[in-house]
């Protein structure tokens, strides 16, 4: 019994490293598109601190950074005015809920007690507001999702290298 259960647990663990990879790639990727974005409208240096601004308030993640969060407290209205300016953008919406409504889903299925994040509602919150929300049977597969994560990230790259 010790050896299964060392290999299902080794298994478990590699398999959420690669969601949370997946993950991650779905904001860097969003990162990219919101940068490319927002450089046909602001200078570069601009640009970037909006695009990480809005990714983060759409993953409900933190800024890095001192710089990162002066610049989402000076700038407050124009980050809100671009995330609401992402309403109804499947292309990035799509993969948002997906790795959104995922990780909520990982969550759930592997919290024992208590609670690892008092405020991941807010993102499902974000979905709701942008109309992202999908339904439980609609969110992509997890080995479809990290398929599709790899594939957003690389197009996103591909769209930075040109500008």
């Amino acid at each position: 019994m010790g050896l299964f259960s060392y290999f299902t647990t080794r298994r478990r663990k590699k398999y959420l490293r690669k969601m949370d990879i997946a993950i991650d790639q779905v904001k860097h990727g969003t990162y990219n598109f919101l940068f490319v974005r927002y450089l046909e409208r602001y200078e570069r240096e601009y640009a970037g601190a909006l695009a990480a601004a809005v990714t983060n308030t759409l993953f409900n993640e933190k800024p890095v950074g001192k710089t990162a969060e002066d610049f989402a407290v000076t700038n407050r209205d124009a980050v809100l005015k671009e995330f609401a300016a992402l309403k109804g953008d499947n292309t990035i919406g799509f993969l948002v809920a997906d790795a959104i409504q995922t990780k909520a889903m990982m969550i759930y299925e592997n919290q024992k007690s208590g609670t690892l994040d008092h405020d991941f509602g807010k993102a499902y919150d974000n979905l709701i507001k942008l109309g992202f929300l999908k339904k439980k049977e609609d969110v992509t597969r997890p080995k479809l999702f990290m398929i599709k994560a790899e594939k957003y990230f690389s197009k996103s790259l591909k769209t930075v290298k040109y500008k």
